[in-house]
Formats: structure tokens, C-alpha cells, sequence
């Protein structure tokens, strides 16, 4: 039996998407699920990922011992303790493989900038900025999680927004009123103490937050003024992040390539015109850079084969 089969994840808080690829045809597929997170869901996350791989391996009929590499990227993996229990998940069951962890963050830089220079904003329920220099050394701005961290996150938009309705709870102002009713219907609540009820009590808290955002930025769109305030104010947070970069880095400004990437800053043009006037303070021009597939297929530029993503349309790849 060869080995000729690698495994991408791209694990974060809300969502799990795993590529299996037998390199010796060129096809592949991808499964999704739930989120593998130590931090949101403790080990009990560890049986989805089992789900992803088995139900990967069933459709390409591809056996454990057909795999030799593995790249993860992880969203917990900043503590000590979830990359150990990850590393000793993935390298007992792939027993043979090369296992290679990185945030997963990284995977989504990669699939826009192969290993080349370049700055990328993350933006999804959590907020990271990542950059790599001519060297290829990778740097990252934010990622804190959302206890401390993840300012102009989707997560961190909605907690904002419900932290202003709770401090203005009498406030009969109709804009107030108009943002709160707005999520009270997404999140199926009849009052506002229910939905604060939901949101503390869900084990997934953090994901179940950060679902809400498409109705601050909608609001925000539609001249909510309060809405409107929260999204630029995270756009400046977002602009922090690519500032820091560029300190920590020791590059100059001028005109700014930014990759784009995580499902809220992705999905919506008007925080992208948000965060670009507040760039504009600092840089001449800003050029935004999507990749038009997934994150995971950042997996194929860290693999030992070096693709790059001029590569990635090369492969048949299948969602199932």
C-alpha cells in the first residue's frame, strides 16, 4: 500500500473544514463541521474531528495508513495544553505521517499569498493580523481570543452592540429600540432577557454571539446610527492590527496589497469601505486580495510538495 495521501484541516471556533487528497490522482474532497476549539468545546470537539476524518476517508476510499502528512491549522492552538492533546490526537491516529500544526489563520494567508510577502486581515468570530516578509517569516497582530481579545470581530461587533443595549435598556430612542428588536427576531426571543439568557448559558457562546453580526452590519448599512458607530469602531480596531503589523515588520507605508479573509469582513463590502477609510489615514492607496477558494487549501502551500496557489485549480476537489 503507497502513502500518498495528506490531510488539511482548517479547525476554528465556529467551523471545521478537513480536505483529504490522494496525491497520486489528484482528487480530493472536503467535509465540514461544527468547530474543533479546546478553548469553546473542551476534548468533547476531538469526536467531530473523528466524524470529519472518517466520513473524508469513506468518500475517497482512502485507509488511516494511506496517510503520510498532515497540516492543522487550529484556532486554539496558542495554549500549551490544546497543542499538546491535538498533537498527540492526530499523531496516534497517523501514526505514519508528518504532522505539522499551525494556527489556523496561517492556512487562510497562505491560500492568498503562497509563501510570499504579503499582509491579510482576518476577520470572522475572531480577528487576527497576520504578514510574512521576504523571507517567509510569519508574523501576527491580535488572535487573543474573544475573553481579551478579537476587537472588530464578528463576536466582538455583537457583543458590543448587546452591551449598549443593556447600558441604554430603558431607552425608548428608535434606532435602540429598532437594533434590539432586530436581534431578539434573530436570535428567536420574545424579550431581551431572553436572549441574554441564551447567549450566557450555550456552551458555544462564542460562535452563537458572533452569528448575529450580519444584523449589526445590515443596520449599520441602513444608517442605524448606533449600529453605524459599533462597525466603524471595530474597522479602527481591524486598522490597529494592520498598523502593528507593519511595526512589527519594519516596513514602510505607501500603498497597502491587504488579503482578505474570515466570513464577516469577507461577506460584507461595507465593512471592507469601513475598514479601507480608516487605512487611508495611514497609506496611500489600499488593494484588497481574496482567494477564491477555502482557507484550507492554504494546507497545499505548507505541504512537503510546495505548491503554491497558482496550483490549486490543478486538483479535483469535491465538497461532501
Amino acid at each position: 500500500m503507497v502513502n500518498c495521501a495528506s490531510v488539511f484541516i482548517d479547525g476554528g471556533g465556529t467551523s471545521t473544514d478537513l480536505l483529504l487528497l490522494d496525491r497520486s490522482s489528484s482528487k480530493g474532497v472536503i467535509v465540514s463541521g461544527g468547530g474543533i476549539n479546546l478553548n469553546a468545546s473542551g476534548m468533547e470537539c476531538l469526536k467531530e474531528f473523528d466524524r470529519l476524518i472518517y466520513s473524508a476517508m469513506d468518500s475517497l476510499d482512502i485507509s488511516i495508513d494511506q496517510v503520510d502528512e498532515v497540516i492543522a491549522g487550529l484556532a486554539s492552538r496558542r495554549k500549551k495544553a490544546n497543542r499538546e492533546a491535538f498533537q498527540e490526537k492526530l499523531s496516534s491516529l497517523f501514526s505514519k505521517a508528518r504532522v505539522i500544526q499551525v494556527n489556523d489563520s496561517e492556512l487562510a494567508h497562505r491560500g492568498i499569498w503562497g509563501k510570499g510577502a504579503g499582509f491579510t486581515i482576518l476577520a470572522g468570530t475572531g480577528s487576527v493580523g497576520i504578514g510574512t516578509n521576504e523571507n517567509g517569516q510569519i508574523y501576527f497582530t491580535g488572535g487573543l481570543g474573544h475573553m481579551i481579545g478579537d476587537e472588530g470581530s464578528g463576536y466582538w461587533l455583537v457583543k458590543t452592540a448587546i452591551t449598549e443595549l443593556i447600558t441604554n435598556e430603558r431607552s425608548t430612542f428608535e434606532e435602540l429600540v429598532q437594533l434590539r428588536e432586530h436581534l431578539m427576531q434573530h436570535y428567536n426571543s420574545d424579550t431581551f432577557e431572553e436572549l441574554l439568557t441564551k447567549l450566557s448559558n450555550n456552551i458555544n457562546a462564542s460562535s452563537l454571539m458572533a452569528s448575529g453580526t450580519p444584523v449589526i452590519l445590515e443596520a449599520a448599512e441602513n444608517d442605524n446610527y448606533f449600529a453605524d458607530h459599533i462597525v466603524r469602531k471595530g474597522a479602527d480596531h481591524l486598522s490597529e492590527l494592520v498598523l502593528e503589523l507593519h511595526e512589527k515588520m519594519n516596513t514602510s507605508n505607501g500603498d497597502l496589497s491587504l488579503g482578505c479573509t474570515g466570513s464577516v469582513i469577507k461577506k460584507s463590502a461595507y465593512y471592507r469601505q469601513c475598514l479601507e477609510t480608516a487605512l487611508l489615514y495611514e497609506f496611500d492607496s489600499v488593494e484588497w486580495k481574496r482567494s477564491s477558494f477555502p482557507p484550507v487549501y492554504g494546507g497545499f502551500v505548507l505541504s512537503s510538495a510546495g505548491y503554491t496557489p497558482a496550483d490549486f485549480d490543478q486538483f479535483e476537489i469535491k465538497n461532501v
